[in-house]
């Protein structure tokens, strides 16, 4: 029995780790900016859209950005592009302490 869930453990370990592709880009894609929709109350911040990594396609698609209620005794942060010696990487943007 020991056996057989060392065995699990390991499947699973592998599984997790496989489905961390890489997600960088020789060049950044390029975006075209959409209408803003009217902010629904003072209290609401813009989150320009983010880009997510498709795994089907091997690229960066881009969401498009929308409001949320400003969130208390936080910040946003605006996601970026992170460019190094394997290329460029998206960093998501998040509400952050």
């Amino acid at each position: 029995m020991k056996k057989i869930f060392s065995f699990m453990l390991l499947l699973a370990f592998v599984a997790a780790f496989s489905s961390c592709e890489s997600s960088y880009v020789a060049t950044r894609p390029t975006y075209t900016e959409h209408a803003r929709p009217m902010q629904p109350s003072p209290s609401h911040f813009w989150i320009e859209g983010d880009w997510n990594w498709n795994r089907g396609s091997r690229s960066y698609e881009r969401t498009n950005g929308h409001w949320e209620p400003q969130r208390p005794g936080r910040n946003y942060q605006q996601g970026y592009w992170q460019n190094n010696l394997h290329g460029n990487h998206w960093k998501k943007g998040g509400w952050r302490k």
